[in-house]
């Protein structure tokens, strides 16, 4: 829904009916989904209706459903910045996806721009080491589309930028362990700085990369 400056939001459901509302200021949006998605894009954001692949719902619906899942089972977590900030970018992307679905936008760039565009991701993720960054900060820094990005990862790395920056945020976070002590920091709170905060998915991530749960990470004496 597109609302005007002083119209009202209204929205008649079932009462068994359950929903999340995402709101964003329409410049705002227009401005990230030009950046991220394309032109194209922001011309379907003028529509009063979109036709999505219903896979691509399916996607929306599985990825909000971990992310409030996350927020209701683990509250305290959003208490760092980096969780919320991190948190909001993820419902942002699975929102773009829609977008993306329903453009036809494509470009196919050569493999040297590609291989330039990971290293501009590379140098601006050790320029920025200490804080996690989000697909869309990488965008929005490099003024490319999640598309372009996302194949310029997996013809380079083999990766796509979602995995390979969780990998840089997983490695933060063996770090931080390593260097503390148990008592001088929780695990929960250490995953929750590198924006990790439904625990359980952190858990099978950090096992299936290091081999070990958090909790047999060995701890500062």
């Amino acid at each position: 829904m597109a609302l005007g400056t002083r119209e009202e939001f209204r929205l008649y459901t079932p009462e068994s009916m359950h929903y999340a509302v995402v709101s964003l200021a329409a410049g705002t949006m227009e401005e990230l989904v030009g950046i991220t998605v394309g032109d194209a894009a922001v011309r379907q954001l003028r529509k009063h209706v979109l036709p999505v692949p219903g896979e691509r719902v399916g996607i929306l619906r599985e990825g909000l459903t971990r992310y409030f899942e996350a927020a209701a089972r683990n509250p305290a977590g959003f208490v760092n910045p980096a969780a919320t900030r991190l948190f909001q970018d993820e419902v942002v992307s699975l929102m773009l996806g829609l977008l993306e679905a329903a453009t036809d936008e494509t470009r196919d760039l050569t493999h040297s721009t590609y291989s330039e565009i990971v290293r501009r991701c590379e140098r601006l993720i050790q320029d920025q080491a200490e804080e996690p960054l989000t697909v869309l900060d990488l965008c929005r820094h490099l003024r490319c589309s999640r598309r372009t990005l996302q194949t310029s990862f997996q013809r380079v790395a083999n990766v796509t930028p979602v995995e390979y920056l969780r990998s840089i945020r997983l490695n933060a976070v063996r770090q931080l362990l390593r260097s503390t002590a148990a008592g001088e920091l929780l695990i929960g709170d250490a995953a929750a700085r590198w924006g990790f905060t439904h625990l359980s998915y952190f858990a099978r991530e950090y096992r299936d990369l290091f081999g070990e749960l958090p909790s047999q990470t060995p701890r500062k004496n």
